[in-house]
C-alpha cells in the first residue's frame, strides 16, 4: 500500500519532489494533496516545464480543485499557514514541508 503524501509549497523543492516521484514511477508514494500559494494553472505549468531539467514526460492538467498528473487527481489548496491545512480531510499520511 502506497504512502499518501501531502506537499506544502511548490517552489523548487516541491516541484522536484513531484518530478522525482513521477519520473521514477515510484509506486510506494502517492501524491495525495498539494498546498501552494499560486493557482493551479501556474503550478501545472511550472511542474511541466523546468528550466534545468526540461519538460516533464507526463500528462499534466488541472480542473476545479485538482492537479491531474497521468490521470491521477491530486487535491489542491491555497492555504497561507500550514497549521490551517486540514491534512486529515485530504487523507494524507505524511506532509513534506517544501516552502524553503
Amino acid at each position: 500500500m502506497a504512502i499518501k503524501i501531502g506537499i506544502n509549497g511548490m517552489g523548487r523543492i516541491g516541484r522536484m519532489v513531484v518530478r522525482s516521484i513521477i519520473e521514477n514511477k515510484n509506486t510506494n508514494l502517492k501524491i495525495q494533496h498539494i498546498n501552494n500559494k499560486s493557482n493551479l494553472e501556474t503550478t501545472c505549468k511550472l511542474i511541466k516545464y523546468d528550466s534545468i531539467h526540461g519538460k516533464l514526460n507526463a500528462n499534466l492538467d488541472f480542473d476545479d480543485g485538482h492537479l491531474i498528473i497521468n490521470k491521477n487527481k491530486i487535491t489542491f489548496s491555497q492555504f497561507s499557514k500550514i497549521e490551517d491545512i486540514p491534512w486529515k480531510k485530504f487523507n494524507v499520511d505524511y506532509v513534506l514541508e517544501c516552502t524553503g
